[in-house]
C-alpha cells in the first residue's frame, strides 16, 4: 500500500485491522448475511451495546399490539369510562321504572316534653280577669305511615296512617291543676291526577330507554374506536423506537467513523477541514439520539396512560414490519357498514329524544289541571264518658272505637291558567324545533356520510399499500447504498460528505418506510371500525367486553 506522501506502509497489519472495524457489522459486504430488516421483537446488535448506546437497557416488559390491546380491556380508563356510561344509563333506566313501585315512609315523634313557666291571665271566680303564674307541662308524641303508589299517569295514590297522643298538665302557682290527656287516630286515602299537564313519568322512562338503547347498539363501535386509540398509541411508540434504532445505529457508524478519521488525520490522509466536519457530525449526532431518546420517553408515558399502566412501566412495543396485501371491493365494504354500525337509528334517537324535549317545554304553556279526592276518618278520646286522666290504654281504645270516629270527604279540582308571558316559553319551544330540524335533517346525511367515509377508508387502505410496496423495495436499495459508501468511505474512495448526503437519505427511507408501515396498519384499522368488518379473518368484529349488569335482575 502507497500513502499520499509516497512513503510505503510499515503498518499493514493495523491498517487492514482499522478498515475491518470500519465495516458495519450489519453490512451485508461484510457479513454475507441477509438484507432483511431485523424484527422489533430483536435486540439491538452487540455493536451498538458496544457503543454505550443500547436502546432497550431500560425496558422490562416487550409487548406486542395484541397483548396491548388485551390489557386495555382490562385496565384502560376509555375502556373503564364506557362500562360505566353503560352502568349509568342502566342506572338511570331502572331508577325511573322503580320511581313507580310503591314507596312507604314513616314519620314520628318519640316523644316531645316541654316543660316551663308563664305568667297565665285567668277568670277568677267572681268574673274577674287576674294573673297568675303557671307550670306547663307538655308531653306530645306521634307517628305517620305514609304508602304511596305512583301512577304510570303520572298522578299517585297516597294512604297515611296517623296517631297523636296529646297530654298538659297546667299547674297554678299557688292554685289548682288542670289536666288534658287525649289520643287521636286518623286515616286517609288521597288520589291527585294532573290532567293537562306533560306526563313526567312517561317522558322519563322514555328518555332513558331511548339513552341506554343508543348506547347497547352502538357500545362495540365505541369499544372498537377506544381500541384504536390504543392502536395509535401503539404504533407511536414503534415508530420513536424504529427512530432510535436507526439514529442509535448512525451515532454507532459516527463513532467509528470518527475514531476512523482521527487516526486518518494523524497519519496526514484528510485535512483537518474534514476532520472538524467529522467533530461536528459526531455533536450533531449525539444531540440528535438525545432528543430521539427524550422523544421515547414522553410518546411511552403517552402509551401507558392509555392503557392504564403505571407510568413507570417501561414497554417496549414488538411490532412485525412483514408486508401482506390488502384489496377491499369498495361496494362490499359500504354495504357491511350499512348492516353492521348502528349510526342511523342512533341519529332517529336523537330526534325521538328533541321531541320530548319539546312536548315537556310546550306544555309549561298549557293550563295546569289538577283533581283532588281525598276521604279521611278520624278518631278522639276525648269524649263524653271518658276520664281524660285515665291510662293511657283506656284513651287508645276509646280513640280506636268505631263510634268515635268521624269521616271527612274532599273533592277538588284546581286550574292554574299562564294567562300571558310575553310568549318566553313560545320562543323557548321555537328555538327546541329548529335544533329538531338539524337533527332530522341529519338523519337524512348520516347514510351519505357513512358512504363517503367508507369510500374514503377504502381508498387509504389501497393508497398506504402502495406506498407500503414502493418503500419496501426504496428501503433495501437505501440501505446497500448506505453500505456501499460506507465500505467506499473506508476504503478512502469517497469523501465523508458524500457519506453523509448516502446516510441522509438512507435515514430519510427508513422513516418513510415506517410511516408507510403504520398508516397502512392503521387505515386497516380505521376501516375495521367503521365497517364493524375485519378484511383480514373476513368476519364480523364481536364486542370484546361484556357491560356490566347494575344488579340482579328482579330484584
Amino acid at each position: 500500500m502507497r500513502l499520499r506522501n509516497g512513503s510505503t506502509t510499515i503498518h499493514s497489519f493495523a491498517a487492514i485491522a482499522l478498515l475491518l472495524l470500519m465495516i458495519p457489522l450489519n453490512s451485508a459486504g461484510a457479513q454475507g448475511a441477509s438484507m432483511e430488516t431485523p424484527s422489533t421483537g430483536d435486540m439491538l446488535s452487540a455493536a451498538i451495546q458496544n457503543a454505550g448506546q443500547n436502546t432497550r437497557s431500560d425496558v422490562t416488559v416487550v409487548m406486542t399490539l395484541h397483548d396491548a390491546i388485551r390489557i386495555a380491556l382490562d385496565e384502560s380508563y376509555d375502556i373503564y369510562r364506557l362500562k360505566q356510561r353503560y352502568l349509568q344509563l342502566s342506572y338511570s333506566l331502572e331508577t325511573v321504572r322503580r320511581s313507580l313501585k310503591t314507596r312507604v315512609h314513616l314519620n314520628s315523634t318519640l316523644p316531645r316534653i316541654t316543660q316551663g313557666f308563664a305568667n297565665r291571665l285567668f277568670t277568677d271566680y267572681d268574673g274577674t280577669l287576674d294573673l297568675a303564674l303557671f307550670k306547663d307541662d307538655i308531653l306530645d308524641f306521634g307517628a305517620t305511615l305514609n304508602v304511596v303508589q305512583p301512577l304510570i299517569t303520572n298522578g299517585s295514590i297516597t294512604f297515611s296512617s296517623r296517631l297523636r297522643g296529646y297530654e298538659r298538665d297546667l299547674q297554678m302557682i299557688p292554685g289548682p291543676a288542670a289536666d288534658l290527656r287525649y289520643i287521636s287516630p286518623q286515616f286517609r286515602i288521597q288520589f291527585n291526577q294532573p290532567l293537562l299537564q306533560y306526563n313526567t313519568i312517561k317522558g322519563e322512562l322514555k328518555g332513558a330507554t331511548l339513552d341506554l338503547e343508543a348506547l347497547q347498539l352502538s357500545y362495540g363501535e365505541v369499544e372498537l374506536s377506544r381500541l384504536n386509540d390504543v392502536t395509535r398509541a401503539f404504533y407511536a411508540l414503534y415508530e420513536e423506537q424504529q427512530e432510535l434504532e436507526i439514529v442509535s445505529e448512525i451515532h454507532r457508524q459516527n463513532m467509528v467513523n470518527h475514531r476512523a478519521g482521527l487516526r486518518k488525520y494523524e497519519l496526514g490522509l484528510i485535512s483537518e477541514m474534514e476532520k472538524l466536519n467529522l467533530e461536528v457530525v459526531m455533536v450533531n449526532s449525539r444531540d440528535q439520539l438525545e432528543r430521539t431518546r427524550s422523544s421515547l420517553l414522553s410518546t411511552r408515558l403517552d402509551f401507558n396512560r392509555h392503557l392504564g399502566l403505571a407510568l413507570s412501566e417501561r414497554v417496549w412495543a414488538n411490532a412485525s414490519d412483514r408486508f401482506v396485501p390488502l384489496e377491499v371491493n369498495p361496494d362490499l365494504a359500504v354495504e357491511r357498514a350499512l348492516q353492521n354500525r348502528s349510526d342511523m337509528r342512533r341519529a332517529t334517537i336523537e330526534v325521538e329524544k328533541a321531541d320530548l324535549e319539546i312536548e315537556q317545554v310546550a306544555a309549561r304553556s298549557r293550563p295546569d289541571l289538577q283533581l283532588n279526592l281525598g276521604y279521611d276518618l278520624s278518631g278522639n278520646s276525648t269524649i263524653p264518658g271518658y276520664d281524660i286522666r285515665s291510662d293511657w290504654g283506656t284513651h287508645l281504645s276509646a280513640g280506636m272505637a268505631t263510634e268515635n270516629f268521624r269521616s271527612n270527604t274532599n273533592i277538588s279540582i284546581s286550574l292554574n291558567v299562564p294567562v300571558f308571558d310575553y310568549r318566553t316559553n313560545q320562543t323557548r319551544v321555537q328555538r327546541l324545533l329548529s335544533e329538531r330540524a338539524v337533527l332530522e335533517r341529519e338523519v337524512e346525511e348520516v347514510q351519505d356520510d357513512l358512504h363517503r367515509d367508507v369510500i374514503e377508508r377504502v381508498n387509504e387502505v389501497s393508497s398506504s399499500m402502495q406506498r407500503m410496496e414502493m418503500q419496501s423495495g426504496n428501503r433495501e436499495l437505501a440501505r446497500t447504498a448506505y453500505e456501499v459508501s460506507q465500505e467506499l468511505f473506508e476504503k478512502g474512495e469517497i469523501d465523508y460528505t458524500v457519506l453523509l448526503s448516502v446516510q441522509g437519505r438512507y435515514l430519510e427511507t427508513e422513516s418513510l418506510f415506517i410511516r408507510a408501515l403504520i398508516d397502512f396498519e392503521m387505515a386497516k384499522a380505521e376501516l375495521r371500525e367503521i365497517t364493524m368488518w375485519d378484511w383480514e379473518t373476513d368476519q364480523m368484529i364481536r364486542r370484546q367486553t361484556t357491560p356490566p349488569e347494575p344488579f340482579e335482575r328482579g330484584r
